[in-house]
């Protein structure tokens, strides 16, 4: 799917830390509000604040779904669905809130096209299931360099997931397990490396 998006007038809301509005995200420059140009292609989405340079952009990678709502961060969208961006930064689950544009039609098309182009990003990765206890190595030859997103699913909902890079986490290989509580990464023990 080749798509590169028209740019559309828009707010940016901030982005909040656990999805909770009173912890703000502060990092990148992530910080200030304000209007300014959303657009998205495959890997990204971007949003150009006015007065600024370089804009916000959010790898679809790192991105765990989008969700709408009312209210953002502390502010309401005034009567417009605000579009958020549920994603992974740092071991941190944000969501990041956006407008785009006054026309509900128009912000209608926008998030359908972002969650087409995630559905298709997750359609075409590596995907393994299990449903019973697994013992041994399951799958070789990542790239010890490279993000990879790690997704725990329950029926169709992901319950947990992860960014696993394996240089970052000093290890060649991961064990995921669940605890009484939750679901569970960690290196394997003897796979560490400096």
């Amino acid at each position: 799917m080749e798509l590169m998006s028209e740019e559309i007038e828009g707010k940016y809301f901030g982005t909040e830390i656990n999805e909770k509005w009173w912890r703000r995200y502060t990092k990148n420059k992530m910080l200030a509000r304000g209007n300014g140009l959303f657009s998205y292609n495959e890997q990204s989405l971007s949003f150009l604040r006015r007065l600024t340079k370089v804009p916000i952009s959010i790898p679809f990678a790192a991105i765990q779904e989008f969700k709408t709502g009312r209210w953002h961060a502390g502010q309401w969208g005034a009567g417009q669905s605000i579009i958020k961006v549920i994603w992974k930064q740092g071991g941190l689950l944000l969501s990041s809130g956006f407008t785009v544009s006054n026309d509900k039609s128009t912000a209608d098309r926008v998030l359908s096209e972002l969650n087409a182009i995630l559905a298709a990003q997750d359609q075409s990765s590596l995907k393994l299931f299990f449903n019973r206890e697994h013992e041994g190595p399951v799958l070789g030859n990542l790239s010890l360099n490279e993000d990879h997103i790690v997704k725990v699913f329950f029926d169709d909902q992901i319950v947990q997931s992860w960014i696993l890079n394996f240089s970052k986490m000093h290890t060649q290989s991961v064990v995921i397990w669940r605890s009484s509580s939750s679901w569970r990464m960690a290196p394997a023990k003897g796979a560490r490396f400096n």
